[in-house]
């Protein structure tokens, strides 16, 4: 019998004590004092569980924190790698040309390509953009500060946020950044629905914008990455 069917079968007593006008006969009593033993040992059996469950739980934390350590090891030594192959394509590969629809000439991409008899290794650099916190948080407060005496579209020297969304921040903005812009806003007593900020894995708009070099968006930068592909 588990959990749920002894507190229903204690309610079914206590009920039956009601209809008898508050009287537990000798039947009752001894159901109840069963009901009641049944309870106790099915509460310890529970708690022991939770026990092992919360052990279980430390200990697998555990092994994740080292499976994430080593995780970020992998990726910080495969990103040297990545970085080796990038440094030798750009010296000692070709240029890869693409034809102008326009003009009809081939011109230069800005990749390279270095083949071998077994893989084709092409190189390209590509824009990312990168966050600096301390200034997200100025950033974010600014926008809690605007917005809970303004329109939200109605941003003061910051008329780049109308290309985000309706906080006008849906592009570029990471989930943890939107925890942290709706938990700003809460503490100052105003609500932010989630239908208010739209969080975008791309951040195109954002690189878009960033090229413009728009004032108030301090908190961003645009920084620039190899990408290597391998093909086999």
């Amino acid at each position: 019998m588990n959990l749920f069917e002894i507190q229903a079968k204690l309610d079914n007593i206590f009920n039956q004590v009601i209809e008898n006008e508050g009287e537990l006969d000798e039947s009752l009593a001894s159901e109840l004092e069963i009901a009641q033993e049944e309870l106790d040992d099915k509460l310890y059996a529970y708690s022991f569980v939770i026990d092992r469950y919360s052990s279980d739980i430390a200990l697998l934390k555990q092994y994740k924190k080292a499976l994430d350590d080593r995780i970020a090891r992998f990726e910080k030594n495969q990103d040297k790698l990545k970085d080796a192959i990038a440094e030798a394509v750009y010296k000692y590969g070709d240029p890869v040309v693409k034809k102008n629809k326009d003009t009809g000439l081939k011109e230069e991409t800005g990749a390279y390509s270095y083949k071998t008899p077994v893989i084709t290794i092409n190189v390209r650099k590509t824009k990312t953009v990168e966050t600096d916190n301390n200034l997200y948080n100025h950033f974010a407060l600014s926008v809690v500060q605007h917005i809970s005496d303004n329109s939200i579209s109605d941003m003061p020297n910051l008329p780049q946020i109308s290309a985000f969304a309706t906080i006008n921040i849906s592009s570029g903005l990471t989930i943890p950044q939107a925890a942290k812009l709706r938990e700003m806003a809460s503490n100052a007593g105003i609500q932010i629905d989630d239908s208010d900020i739209k969080v975008k894995v791309s951040n195109k708009e954002l690189k878009d914008i960033l090229d413009t070099e728009p004032e108030g968006l301090d908190a961003w930068t645009l920084g620039e990455k190899d990408v290597v592909t391998i093909r086999k």
